[in-house]
């Protein structure tokens, strides 16, 4: 089971046990969906199973967005792309205006909030 990590002690309050558990960073759930359209799939590819080339991954706080959304929204436009796709790394609208004191405070937050997937000791996962 895939849960918030400061979902963690709410469950333990109901005493349930963790058998064991371990921080994943969101980028790497599968399911990941976009920010904007929660959309999990890419809009780009046929291709039905991750990585999607048109989800970029924000380095800050590890939310994920469709080229094409931020495209309509306008929080990017289409000479940008090639530039994010070579450097390998990119900042969300959310994130890309913060000065570094700034992003590794939210980094220190999101990690804080990263999920937590917990095996459950008696197991009631199906």
């Amino acid at each position: 089971m895939n849960s918030e990590r400061w979902a963690l002690p709410l469950f333990k309050s109901v005493r349930l046990v963790p058998k064991s558990s371990k921080t994943i960073a969101r980028s790497q759930i599968k399911c990941a969906s976009c920010e904007i359209c929660s959309y999990h799939l890419g809009l780009e590819s046929p291709d039905l199973s991750p990585p999607f080339k048109d989800m970029y991954i924000c380095d800050v706080c590890n939310h994920t967005y469709h080229w094409q959304c931020l495209l309509k929204t306008s929080c990017c436009n289409a000479t940008e792309r090639e530039a994010i796709d070579a450097n390998g790394s990119w900042a969300c609208p959310a994130c890309i205006n913060l000065n570094q004191n700034e992003k590794k405070n939210r980094i220190f937050y999101f990690q804080k909030r990263e999920i937590v997937e917990v095996s459950w000791n008696p197991t009631w996962e199906p």
